[in-house]
């Protein structure tokens, strides 16, 4: 909505376009709610020909991904995930690999990633200053995200503008095309 993007009352444009996606902020910080949210509906790497670049964030976030039909979203970071099993005991697990990354200085990084599968919804707990990028192959994901701290920190500063990137600090200075965050040709989506 066109409302969405002009600031409303209280100075805060709800919608805003990241490199992953089209977001919403659905709660921003306020008194009754401890932590600001915001809905992110991803573009497709092979439609946008765009990796979104691997970034840190200065407070912690609480993030439900969500994949629909012919979709899946390529998780990856530099610290090894810690993935827990499903408490339902079904049988589809994230599919993980390692692959390397040369950053700006050409220095050797290992990247772990973990496939989320179509139809596939994953909870995840990202603690600050943890190095992530998702990227979504197929037109049919989003993700729900919380962030408890950012509302503390708007807060003490006493901002007069909520900024959704101000706590995101990029480690590429440049995107690279949509191939090279695609998935190997080897990586089995669903296995029991």
């Amino acid at each position: 909505m066109e409302s969405n993007k002009t600031p409303d009352a209280d100075g805060i444009v709800r919608a805003q376009q990241f490199e992953e996606g089209d977001v919403l902020m659905l709660t921003p910080p306020n008194d009754s709610f401890a932590a600001d949210r915001y809905l992110m509906d991803f573009y497709d790497i092979r439609t946008k020909d765009l990796c979104s670049r691997m970034h840190l964030h200065t407070g912690m976030r609480y993030v439900r991904i969500m994949t629909g039909q012919e979709t899946t979203i390529r998780i990856s970071t530099l610290s090894e995930p810690k993935i827990l099993p499903q408490a339902s005991g079904e049988t589809i697990v994230l599919a993980t690999f390692i692959d390397e990354v040369v950053d700006e200085n050409e220095a050797p990084r290992t990247r772990f990633n973990a496939v989320v599968p179509p139809c596939t919804w994953v909870d995840m707990q990202i603690p600050r200053g943890t190095a992530h990028q998702f990227n979504a192959i197929g037109k049919n994901a989003v993700i729900d995200t919380v962030h408890p701290e950012e509302s503390i920190e708007i807060f003490r500063e006493q901002a007069k503008r909520i900024n959704m990137m101000a706590q995101t600090i990029f480690l590429e200075s440049q995107q690279e095309p949509g191939g090279s965050c695609d998935l190997p040709s080897d990586t089995t989506l669903i296995s029991e």
